[in-house]
């Protein structure tokens, strides 16, 4: 695609993190199905444009608790308890 129709960084960095407005951000997911150079600087930025995401993005480490018997029992409690709120509505 013709790269003076593309985007910036900044901008398709903003549609990552859904600071855009609704009619941009259309334009750049539309263009994006056609562009495979703003594909790849979008995927380069997904990995590297925000701590928080990236953070999010990797496992969590096991609680100090897993091994603990009172604490599976409260987990498995209050799953049922979410279980059993999920059928009353």
């Amino acid at each position: 695609m013709n790269t003076a129709t593309c985007f910036s960084p900044d901008q398709l960095r903003s549609y990552l993190l859904g600071n855009i407005p609704d009619q941009q951000y259309s334009l750049i997911e539309d263009h994006l199905q056609q562009c495979v150079s703003c594909e790849e600087s979008l995927a380069a930025l997904d990995d590297t444009s925000d701590s928080l995401v990236r953070h999010l993005h990797s496992p969590a480490e096991p609680s100090r608790y897993e091994s603990d018997q009172s604490y599976q029992e409260a987990i498995g409690n209050v799953r049922q308890l979410r279980i059993a709120d999920s059928t009353f509505f």
